[in-house]
């Protein structure tokens, strides 16, 4: 069912603009552990605050996936376009990190956790991806 799923999500984020691989790959995994957060919202009591983090997160690090693989492989003009993206989607999640923080009250640290799945996500995969390497150097 999981590689169904995976699959499914290759699919759907390839038609979206992730062409790169690695970059489909990392996406697909942090599209899975957003998924696998919804339960936390039931059953802990600062679940919710979690699940923001990682839906915050999750939002975050697909869209700026997706400009970096575009600026990377962007021959001619639309920086400033892709400047403008990225400072507006800081302050959107400013204003949200703001307004979960204060007018909701909801716990920095647990929203910092659901945060920094994004971080581990990267972290196991390049770490996948170095252990992996079979090739010996000379």
């Amino acid at each position: 069912m999981l590689i169904g799923l995976r699959k499914n999500l290759e699919h759907v984020l390839f038609r979206k603009g992730f062409h790169v691989s690695e970059v489909r790959t990392l996406a697909v995994n942090q599209v899975l552990i957003f998924c696998a957060s919804v339960p936390f919202v039931f059953h802990f009591s600062y679940g919710l605050d979690f699940f923001a983090g990682v839906a915050l997160g999750t939002l975050n690090f697909l869209a700026l996936a997706l400009v970096i693989q575009e600026i990377v492989f962007l021959r001619q003009g639309a920086v400033l376009v892709q400047m403008l993206s990225f400072y507006g989607r800081l302050l959107v999640s400013a204003l949200i990190l703001y307004a979960l923080i204060v007018y909701k009250q909801s716990s920095a640290a647990m929203i910092l956790v659901g945060f920094s799945t994004v971080l581990m996500n990267i972290l196991l995969w390049g770490l996948v991806q170095f252990w992996g390497k079979k090739s010996k150097e000379a």
